[in-house]
C-alpha cells in the first residue's frame, strides 16, 4: 500500500509537466485515473474503515494527477462518464469530506460545468446550490473561493429560466448574506496578496481618507465595484462583487 500511496504522490507531481501528460495520456492513464475514482468506494470500503487516513491520500493525489492532466487541454472534457461525474459530485454533496479531496472535486465540478454544455446538464442534475453553501460556512477560505466558482459557473451556463429561479434562491438575504461574506474575507485576502508588498500600506500615515483612497483603487484594479461603506478592516471600503457577476449583486 505505501508503494502505492508513493506513486499516486509522485504522478500528482509529475502530471503537471507537459512532456510526462502526453505520454501518460497516450497510454489511456486518463481512463485509468477515472476508473480509479469510479470504483474507489466499493473497492476499497474495508480499507476506508480501517485505514482511512491513506485512502484519503490515496484518493487526494489521484484527483490531484487528474486536475493536473485535464488542465493541459489535451483531453476533451466532454469524454466523461455519468458513474465518474456522480463519484465526484458525491465527494462534494456528502459531510464531512477531506479537504483536499473537496477542494479538488469542486474544481473538477467547474472545468465540467465551463467546458461542456453537455456536462453542465449532468452536473446540475447531481450538484444543487443546497448542497454548496454549507461550504461556505466552513472557515478554509481555499474551499470558499472553489465552492463560488462552482456556483458562478453553474449559474453562467444556466438557461435564462433556470439561471432565475438560481438568482431567486441566492438573492434570499440569509444565503446572500453567507456568499457576499466569504466574498469579501477573498477579496480582502486578494487585495493584500496583489498590492500590500507593492504600497507597504503599515508605513502609510494614518490619514484614514488616503487610506480608502488606496483601498478603492487597489479594488478597483481587481475588477471589483466599490461601496461607499467603510469596513471594520482599516476603515478599508467594502468590494461589493465582480463587475462582470449578475448572481451577487
Amino acid at each position: 500500500m505505501d508503494a502505492k500511496l508513493e506513486a499516486l504522490k509522485d504522478l500528482a507531481s509529475y502530471s503537471r509537466d507537459i512532456t510526462f501528460a502526453q505520454e501518460f495520456i497516450n497510454l489511456d492513464g486518463i481512463s485509468l485515473l477515472t476508473q480509479m475514482v469510479e470504483s474507489g468506494t466499493e473497492r476499497y470500503q474495508k480499507l476506508q474503515k480501517i485505514m482511512k487516513p491513506c485512502f484519503g491520500d490515496m484518493l487526494s493525489f489521484t484527483l490531484t494527477a487528474f486536475v493536473e492532466l485535464m488542465d493541459h487541454g489535451i483531453v476533451s472534457w466532454d469524454t466523461f462518464s455519468v458513474a465518474f461525474i456522480k463519484k465526484i459530485a458525491s465527494y462534494v454533496s456528502k459531510f464531512p469530506t477531506d479537504i483536499a479531496i473537496l477542494q479538488r472535486s469542486l474544481a473538477i465540478l467547474e472545468s465540467m460545468v465551463l467546458n461542456s454544455h453537455d456536462l453542465y446538464q449532468k452536473v446540475a442534475q447531481e450538484i444543487t446550490i443546497g448542497q454548496l453553501i454549507p461550504h461556505l460556512q466552513g472557515a478554509d477560505q481555499e474551499i470558499q473561493t472553489y465552492t463560488i466558482a462552482v456556483i458562478n459557473a453553474l449559474f453562467l451556463k444556466a438557461p435564462d429560466d433556470r439561471r432565475q429561479e438560481m438568482a431567486n434562491i441566492l438573492a434570499q438575504k440569509k444565503l446572500r448574506g453567507i456568499i457576499l461574506q466569504a466574498q469579501r474575507d477573498i477579496i480582502f485576502e486578494l487585495r493584500r496578496i496583489a498590492f500590500d508588498a507593492e504600497s507597504e500600506p503599515n508605513n502609510i500615515s494614518g490619514n484614514v481618507e488616503k487610506r480608502k483612497s488606496m483601498y478603492t483603487r487597489d479594488y478597483k484594479k481587481l475588477g471589483f465595484i466599490v461601496s461607499t461603506e467603510v469596513s471594520e478592516r482599516n476603515n478599508e471600503p467594502k468590494p461589493v462583487a465582480l463587475l462582470s457577476s449578475e448572481a451577487f449583486g
